[in-house]
């Protein structure tokens, strides 16, 4: 039975980006002229992608709406353009949808689907008609699967992804940013000390930890420690 009522987008991947990052970029509650204004797309155009943007958790609110956090992290890695974290972001956000979650064992029960198959598919597992908007928001969410690598093409058809067993990219924790005004650390170098002995290079890395009071005989303590590394053993004298 179909799933009714979700709702798809209504345009392409390309516009649905845009339309993520513009929501990244005006106030937290925003009408559709607002958002228009900041990319330069008609309200209705935007209209049509933004039920499906609130059903995946990207946006939030009523008439007035507003980006999510793994909204915002996704738009971020959208607009700096790193594909690691835009594939990891689009995992994070569409792997709970339920009705994708199908989309994607469909696929994996037959053993892949051709584009055509696939964006009939979704269409009639979303319970709509097909129209020109319906069919191009089949596509994009052909794409925002492929985004998030859980959708692969291979030999002219869209398989679902194994599982990699990949570690989740880890968004960075923004509360635990630099603080107003403070000078970011940057965290010490770790000595390698370097020898070679028998035709054998080594190196040994060193954690040191130590006040600035100690800072003085450090260095010497250092040096001792590399000619005592770099100095030959002596060789046992032959016996006659």
């Amino acid at each position: 039975m179909a799933d009714e009522g979700f709702r798809l987008p209504g345009s392409s991947y390309s516009e649905l980006v845009k339309i993520i990052q513009a929501y990244a970029k005006v106030k937290e509650d925003a009408s559709l002229s607002e958002v228009s204004r900041a990319i330069s797309i008609h309200t209705t155009q935007i209209s049509r992608n933004t039920g499906f943007l609130v059903d995946i958790g990207v946006l939030s609110g009523g008439q007035k709406k507003g980006i999510t956090p793994p909204g915002r992290q996704l738009a971020n890695a959208l607009e700096l353009e790193m594909p690691d974290e835009i594939r990891d972001n689009w995992r994070r956000i569409v792997q709970p949808v339920d009705f994708l979650d199908k989309v994607l064992a469909a696929v994996r029960i037959r053993k892949g689907m051709d584009r055509p198959t696939l964006q009939a598919h979704i269409v009639y597992s979303a319970g709509r008609s097909k129209t020109a908007t319906v069919l191009a928001g089949a596509v994009a969410v052909i794409d925002v699967l492929r985004a998030a690598e859980l959708l692969i093409e291979e030999n002219g058809k869209f398989v679902a992804a194994p599982d990699s067993g990949r570690e989740p990219y880890e968004p960075l924790d923004m509360e635990r940013s630099i603080p107003p005004g403070a000078q970011p650390r940057t965290p010490p170098k770790t000595p390698v000390l370097s020898t070679e002995s028998a035709g054998v290079s080594i190196q040994i890395q060193l954690q040191l930890q130590c006040t600035p009071d100690d800072l003085d005989e450090l260095a010497p303590k250092l040096r001792r420690l590399i000619e005592s590394l770099s100095a030959h053993p002596e060789q046992p004298s032959n016996p006659k």
